[in-house]
């Protein structure tokens, strides 16, 4: 969440926590097109196209329990743009990617700058952890709570029994997995929304990196031995 206001008022510390849930001050960082200096401005194109894929293909999946023909989709398979579908797994790797490009562009900076080398650098990777598990968390949390609870209440259709059963059985004991991301590798064929494994994934990636970026830069001494 955004907490930063456009218009220059001086606030306490409940008024910025306030201005978290402000519509207004949110809508208006989140609706911007001004680029800070230092942005990667193609990795804006790349997640949305990516974004694109990726909700083409669930589309897709999502939609053959309903399908009254399935035969014709084997006549499409044949064909050269049902390949984007077909081939629509890939789609995930794309965010991976961004997601190490950020990470590893920001780390280099800071290194270039001389602000985390050595033990200060090591001292430092905790804190991006703690930064980056609170900001993801609590919103997954919210997601989980009413994945569980709340969602059998917010839709009707023929494949409400199956996501009811599933989130109430695997949700009610497997929850933890999820908050401590690791339930692509607790029971990962029993997951409390499906869907997470991603934040998994990412996650533990990103606790690699920064030791990746580390030994690509030559500070431990190790970069030909890594690289090759």
């Amino acid at each position: 969440m955004l907490c930063h206001p456009p218009y220059n008022l001086v606030f306490g510390a409940l008024g910025e926590f306030l201005m978290c849930f402000s519509l207004y001050t949110n809508g208006y960082k989140l609706l911007s097109t001004k680029q800070p200096p230092g942005s990667l401005k193609c990795l804006h194109g790349i997640r949305f196209l990516s974004l694109t894929w990726v909700i083409l293909g669930h589309t897709l999946v999502f939609s053959l329990n309903s399908v009254v023909n399935p035969l014709t989709l084997f006549a499409w398979m044949k064909t050269w743009s049902f390949q984007v579908l077909v081939n629509g797994t890939v789609s995930v790797d794309s965010f991976f990617v961004l997601s190490a490009v950020l990470t590893s562009y920001l780390l280099l900076v800071q290194l270039e700058k001389g602000k985390t080398i050595s033990r200060k650098f090591f001292i430092s990777v905790p804190v991006m952890y703690l930064h980056r598990y609170i900001r993801l968390t609590p919103a997954y949390g919210f997601m989980l709570l009413f994945y569980t609870c709340l969602m059998l209440y917010s839709y009707d259709g023929p494949l409400k029994p199956v996501n009811t059963a599933i989130g109430d059985a695997f949700c009610s004991s497997h929850w933890y997995a999820n908050i401590l991301y690791v339930n692509n590798v607790v029971k990962p064929l029993e997951q409390c929304a499906p869907w997470s494994w991603y934040l998994s994934d990412d996650f533990q990636y990103f606790l690699l990196t920064p030791f990746v970026v580390y030994i690509y830069t030559g500070q431990l001494g190790t970069q030909s031995m890594f690289l090759s």
